[in-house]
């Protein structure tokens, strides 16, 4: 169990993960889990069963030059399902039920944001305004639903609060709201650590 947050604005793009890791008996094995990983400008966050995380991270690699080049939805599904398809015969020798296994990642940078589960369904990013200016998101894990909730309450109140003759420093509100949002899904969920792990990918200049 865990809650991932991607989250983006401006070519800005933020993740941030809790580190705990939990047994399905929700005993705790470490709360220090790498579950974000960057590589050939994208963002991954990992979560859901080891069999599975550890296939992804397997096949991602060889699939990542087409995910940052990606141009359509339908494209888009079709990487995604000849990456899913990898793994699973990456785990095949070893897994006697795959179908039984979970998991969740999410793949981000300035042009992509999605999640995947195990079975290879994609949730798009979901959209929110923030000063007038549209803020890509996306939650998973057992705290996604609270993490979701809060960074639209969190833009709509900061939207509702701001001055006229203030800029605001997108980078640094993205930031702030995705953390925030982790933190309340760590406080609201029991499974959700509070020990936070974030990357970001800035834009180029």
């Amino acid at each position: 169990m865990t809650c991932i947050i991607a989250i983006r604005a401006e070519g800005n793009t933020f993740m941030v993960a809790d580190g705990q890791v939990t047994t399905d008996k929700d005993e705790v094995i470490t709360y220090s889990e790498p579950k974000i990983v960057e590589f050939d400008g994208l963002l991954v966050g990992l979560a859901g069963s080891m069999p599975v995380v550890t296939a992804v991270r397997k096949v991602l690699p060889d699939f990542a030059m087409e995910l940052t080049s990606v141009t359509t939805s339908r494209a888009l599904y079709t990487i995604v399902g000849d990456m899913m398809r990898s793994a699973r015969a990456y785990m095949e020798p070893f897994i006697e039920d795959i179908n039984s296994l979970n998991g969740e990642f999410i793949i981000a940078n300035e042009h992509i944001m999605f999640a995947v589960n195990a079975s290879g369904y994609i949730i798009e990013e979901s959209k929110v305004f923030l000063f007038h200016r549209v803020v890509g998101y996306v939650t998973t894990g057992s705290g996604g639903m609270v993490a979701k909730a809060a960074i639209q309450a969190s833009c709509s109140t900061a939207s509702n609060l701001q001055k006229p003759e203030i800029k605001p420093d997108m980078e640094s509100f993205i930031e702030g709201i995705g953390l925030l949002a982790a933190r309340i899904a760590s406080e609201q969920i029991t499974s959700v650590g509070s020990s936070l792990i974030f990357k970001q990918l800035r834009k180029l200049p």
